[in-house]
């Protein structure tokens, strides 16, 4: 995307801002009320178009909610090293940061409580990875996450898996890989698969956050967060 077509994002980022950032306000102070919110909303969108927008924003509410239910729910099985609230923080925080809606991350969050060798910083290293790799060549989020959890899960097969990404291992590293999990060192087998993919990936969603088309899906990001507050207030 051209400069033009940057200028035009970010023009637009900023024509919502204003409005959007005294109703966000509004939805995170429990003194607020919802006939305060009410007339701030009327007062972006008109009478005709609010009914809408609150169906809209319960709707937005409850697809969070289950998606933290679905996740908090795997978490009574598996321990990934993390708690609910910290992976609650982690998915707003790359939402913010790279653009990925907070549905999505929770549901890639949930694909890796799968794999029994993924949890800890691990964990939080896959997440990553999962979203470059998904910036740079595309796909859905909880796809890759489910094919870098499996690699990492068992690194003996991790060429053939990470191979269609362009993420190919010499016969030395492969052998290498084996004899690390035939050995019981696991974590060092690892740490070759995220160094080869990190080559390949890293810095693909900075540069993503950075287009026309980033700074589209980061409006897109906020005006979704805004509306989970919303349906969640009503």
């Amino acid at each position: 995307m051209d400069n033009v077509g940057l200028n035009y994002t970010l023009g637009l980022k900023d024509h919502f801002s204003a409005g959007m950032k005294g109703m966000h306000a509004a939805a995170n102070s429990f003194e607020n009320t919802i006939g305060n919110l009410k007339e701030q909303l009327i007062g972006l969108f008109g009478a005709y178009e609010l009914i809408s927008f609150g169906k809209e924003s319960v709707k937005a509410f409850e697809k969070i909610e289950h998606a933290k239910t679905q996740l908090d729910n795997a978490l009574q099985n598996k321990n990934v090293g993390f708690s609910m609230q910290e992976l609650t923080d982690q998915a707003d925080s790359y939402s913010k940061k790279w653009g990925f809606t907070k549905e999505s991350i929770l549901a890639s969050q949930l694909e890796l409580t799968k794999f029994k060798n993924v949890s800890g910083e691990t964990f939080k290293k896959v997440e990553e990875l999962s979203m470059n790799l998904t910036r740079k060549f595309g796909g859905d989020l909880s796809g890759n996450t489910n094919m870098i959890g499996r690699a990492i899960g068992d690194p003996e097969h991790a060429g053939r898996l990470l191979r269609p990404m362009g993420v190919a291992f010499s016969d030395a590293q492969t052998k290498m890989i084996k004899q690390l999990m035939n050995t019981g060192h696991v974590a060092q087998a690892q740490e070759m698969i995220f160094k080869a993919l990190g080559d390949s990936v890293k810095g693909a969603a900075d540069a993503f956050s950075k287009t026309a088309e980033g700074q589209k899906a980061l409006l897109s990001v906020g005006w979704e967060e805004f509306q989970e507050k919303i349906g969640g207030a009503i």
